[in-house]
Formats: C-alpha cells, sequence, structure tokens
C-alpha cells in the first residue's frame, strides 16, 4: 500500500467507526450491489468496512470469553456461537471478489485485443518500410500508423 492508500484507508475507516455490524454487512453489500463502482473504487471502503466488521467481531467474541471465565468456565472450553452477520458479510465480500474477478478478466481481454491490434500496426509499419516507394510518400502513412498506434489502449 502506498501513501495515498493508506490515506485513503484512514479516510473511510474513520466515515464507517460509528456504525453497527449490521449497518456495516448492509453498507458493504450496497457498495457491492452498485451499479458504477467498480472494484478499485471500492476496494479503500471494503477493506475498511472489512477491518471494522472483524473488529467489532473479535470485541464480541472477546466479552463473550470474559463473561463465559466469569461464570467459572475455562478459557479452553470456551467456543463463541455463530454470528449471523458473519455469515452475510462473507458472501457480500465473496461478491465482491467475484466483481473484481470480472472485471479483471475484462481488462486482461481488452489488453489481449490491444496486443494483437499493436502487432497488427507492427506488420503493416514493416511492409512500409520494405515498401520501395519514395521517402515523401511514406511519411503520411507512418503518421497514420503513429496515429493509431497511440489510439490503442494498454497491452
Amino acid at each position: 500500500m502506498d501513501s495515498s492508500e493508506i490515506a485513503e484507508l484512514k479516510n473511510a475507516t474513520s466515515a464507517y467507526a460509528t456504525l453497527s455490524e449490521t449497518e456495516l454487512v448492509a453498507k458493504a453489500n450496497e457498495l457491492v450491489q452498485h451499479p458504477n463502482g467498480s472494484y478499485k473504487d471500492l476496494k479503500g471502503d471494503i477493506l475498511a468496512i472489512k477491518q471494522l466488521f472483524y473488529k467489532i467481531i473479535n470485541q464480541n467474541k472477546e466479552e463473550a470469553k470474559e463473561a463465559f471465565v466469569a461464570e467459572g468456565g475455562n478459557a479452553e472450553d470456551f467456543v463463541a456461537a455463530e454470528n449471523p452477520n458473519e455469515a452475510a458479510f462473507k458472501a457480500v465480500l465473496s461478491e465482491y471478489k467475484e466483481k473484481k474477478l470480472s472485471e479483471l478478466q475484462h481488462e486482461e481481454k481488452i489488453k489481449a485485443d490491444n496486443l494483437a491490434k499493436k502487432k497488427d500496426l507492427l506488420l503493416r509499419l514493416k511492409e512500409l518500410i520494405d515498401n520501395p516507394e519514395d521517402f515523401g510518400k511514406k511519411v503520411p502513412a507512418f503518421s497514420a500508423l503513429k496515429e493509431e498506434w497511440m489510439s490503442i489502449g494498454p497491452v
């Protein structure tokens, strides 16, 4: 994580710090379900919500364990009760991961298409260079190839 991502995470964490675990699950679900939110845009918020959610869950488990021990139970025998919000939150995180995977696959397809286009341009450039025409006639074709090359996205 670079410094800007850390700052973004701190801002996102403070924005969600007052929410309960149920509200955190609802907010994460709302973010993931938003049609215009890419995984890159959601990353900081989802990470902040995840940290806060598990902080609350672990705090509740620790309090339950302390109460169990205070009632005379052995700390090693303590088994935390299942939290229904945790299963819902894991489902939301799973949806986020699916969204991320889908977007990454789409980006890779675009990069592969761009690579094929650039390879085609290189072949056309080689043909242009190998053509015995006057150099002055090649300049506009070369400029057109250059413009086309520049218009193609990342590979």
